[in-house]
């Protein structure tokens, strides 16, 4: 088993499993991923109003978090310049 992100095909496959009674350890072993996948999947997707796993707004959720996660930008000499020229500077005068 390699680490692969749940695809919607692979949602379905768990919301399926789920509605025929399946154990958590039984969906990971039938579609190919550790049982903690299937964990951290419930445990995120879960709706707590409808007490069940819905697979669609299951996977919109994910690209929506993956969307507006915070992402590393390196500085780069051009943006530190960009910030150098845009940010005004503060002098010990002012601040007093």
């Amino acid at each position: 088993m390699t680490y692969k992100q749940l695809t919607l095909q692979k949602r379905y496959q768990i919301w399926a499993l789920l509605q025929q009674g399946y154990r958590q350890k039984e969906i990971a072993r039938k579609i190919d991923v550790h049982p903690s996948t299937i964990s951290r999947e419930l445990k995120r997707n879960w709706d707590v109003h409808s007490d069940q796993y819905e697979y669609t707004t299951a996977h919109f959720n994910t690209i929506h978090r993956h969307k507006n996660k915070p992402k590393y930008t390196a500085i780069t000499a051009e943006i530190e310049r960009y910030i150098r020229e845009n940010s005004k500077q503060v002098s010990t005068a002012e601040l007093n």
